[in-house]
This record gives C-alpha cells, sequence and structure tokens, in this order.
C-alpha cells in the first residue's frame, strides 16, 4: 500500500493517458502539475486521504473518467472540471468535504456525462435543471447532501436513467406543482420493484411510472400497492408499459378513494380482474389492456 504524497511534478510523464493511484494511504493535496498532462483520459484517485482542493485541471481533451471520491477534499465544485473535457463520461467526488452549490450550467458543459456521484458531501442549493441535458445519464447518485428546494421536472428527458439517488437531503414540495417531477419518471429504463417509499409521499395526486422496466416476480413486489393507501389525495396511478406479471391482487381495492385513473396497460398480468376495484367508487379510467 502507497503512502506520502503523490510527486508535486508530474510533468516528466507528457504521454500519461491512466493514472490510477486508488486505494492507498496518500496525503496531501492533488499536485496542480496534473493540470500539465494533456493526454490524460483516466484519473482514478480514489480511497485515500487527499485533501485540499481540486486543483485547476487545465484542458484536457481526452478526460473520460475522474474518480476522486473517498478522500477528504474540501472545496466547491470548481469550475476547472467543468472547463476540463466535454467528453468527461463518469465523475465521482462522493464521500469527500465539498460544499457550495452545484454550477447551474453542469449538464451543459459535460453533456457525455453517464454516471455522476456527489454523495456524502455538503453540496446545497438547487438540483441544476441542465442536468437532464446530459442525455447519456444512466445514474445519479445525490445522496447525502442538503440539496433544497424542488426535483427539477427535466430528469424526465433522460432515457437512460436507471439509478437515481436522491436520498437524505432538504428536498421539499409546496404544492401539487412541485410533484410533477414524479410524471417525469415516465419513459426511463428503470429495472426492479416498485419501492413502498412511495407510500411516504402523503400529499401525492399523481404517480406516473409508466415505459419503464419495472417488474413483479411474486407477491411481495405488489406491496407498493399497500404503501400506497397512505396517499389519500392520490387520483393517477400509472405503471402501464412495464413487465408487471401475475395476478392483481385484492390490494388494489385499498388505494386512495379519490383515484380516478387506474392505468395498467402493457404489462404481463393475468387472471381475473380483482373484485375489490369496485371499492374505488370514484375511478373515471380504468385501462387493463394488453396483458395476457
Amino acid at each position: 500500500m502507497l503512502v506520502g504524497q503523490i510527486p508535486l511534478k508530474l510533468d516528466f510523464l507528457p504521454k500519461l493517458i491512466y493514472l490510477d493511484l486508488s486505494v492507498n494511504l496518500l496525503v496531501g493535496q492533488i499536485p496542480p502539475s496534473l493540470g500539465f498532462l494533456p493526454n490524460l483520459t483516466y484519473i482514478f484517485l480514489r480511497s485515500n486521504q487527499l485533501k485540499g482542493s481540486i486543483p485547476e485541471l487545465g484542458q484536457f481533451p481526452q478526460l473520460q473518467e475522474l474518480i476522486l471520491g473517498k478522500n477528504k477534499l474540501s472545496c466547491e465544485l470548481p469550475h476547472a472540471i467543468l472547463n476540463a473535457s466535454g467528453s468527461l463520461q463518469i465523475l465521482g467526488l462522493e464521500f469527500n468535504m465539498l460544499s457550495n452549490t452545484l454550477p447551474p450550467n453542469i449538464g451543459d458543459r459535460l453533456p457525455k456525462l453517464i454516471h455522476l456521484t456527489l454523495s456524502g458531501n455538503t453540496f446545497e442549493g438547487n438540483i441544476p435543471a441542465s442536468l437532464g441535458n446530459a442525455q447519456g445519464l444512466k445514474l445519479i447518485d445525490l445522496s447525502d447532501n442538503s440539496f433544497t428546494w424542488i426535483i427539477p421536472t427535466s430528469f424526465g428527458k433522460l432515457s437512460n436513467l436507471t439509478i437515481l439517488n436522491l436520498e437524505n437531503n432538504l428536498l421539499e414540495t409546496r404544492d401539487n406543482r412541485d410533484w410533477e417531477f414524479l410524471n417525469a419518471l415516465r419513459n426511463n429504463s428503470f429495472t426492479g420493484i416498485i419501492p413502498t417509499s412511495f407510500g411516504k409521499l402523503s400529499n401525492l395526486t399523481t404517480l406516473n411510472l409508466e415505459n419503464n422496466l419495472l417488474e413483479t416476480r411474486d407477491n411481495r413486489d405488489w406491496e407498493f400497492l399497500n404503501a400506497l393507501r397512505n396517499c389519500r389525495s392520490l387520483k393517477v396511478l400509472s405503471v402501464s408499459l412495464n413487465q408487471l406479471q401475475g395476478s392483481t391482487p385484492q390490494s388494489i381495492g385499498n388505494l386512495s378513494p379519490s383515484l380516478e385513473q387506474l392505468l395498467l396497460f402493457g404489462n404481463n398480468l393475468s387472471g381475473q380482474v380483482p373484485q375489490s376495484i369496485r371499492k374505488l367508487s370514484a375511478l373515471i379510467k380504468l385501462v387493463l389492456g394488453e396483458n395476457i
């Protein structure tokens, strides 16, 4: 395991493309001389004890992956990263001590981002709507920060997004318009089961998860229906065009008495229509077509 500091002068390696010093006991600061290695494409310094600020990186036309997570870096996200390379695909800065707000144009300056991991810092302010312009994003992890305000509806443009983690922030909803981000969750590529945590959104009126890859493999995977009984203002529930399968459980009748639209078409559902649906007396639109 390497110890000590990264050499201050690295410009004697002008052809260096790949630098990996991860999982060591390196201390001190990241040397500014990294900015003089124009061919660097991959920088991995994760899991050390590096501190201080992220240096001015200069222009890295080839830079694709910058992984600095699990250190002790303490600064705001430097604009140098935005200026470094429009080719950046993976940016990992998780579990440092980075602070302040994210640049509002981060998604415009890094249009080729695929993975963005900033969890476990102290970022605050708005989540930039411009992230919706980095349409190749598959993973966004902003958990365990202090982001405030609402979740941007521009995330609905991220058709490749499979993981979105925003837990343990200070996000809020003031009125029904602020729930619009949930409509943006349709037409993505989310996989797995529908989480029961939606049931904690007691003022939720619309939940649209259609056209994803969500599934139900057994009765336990339908637990989200029991959780949604806490959403007494829910008017629209759409889980159409997913991979739900098996019989629709009787618990569907325990949904909000205010429910007006229930859309389950385009899945692999089988069996009988549950009798409990008759309890949804406000229902105006029921769509169960294109199932097995």
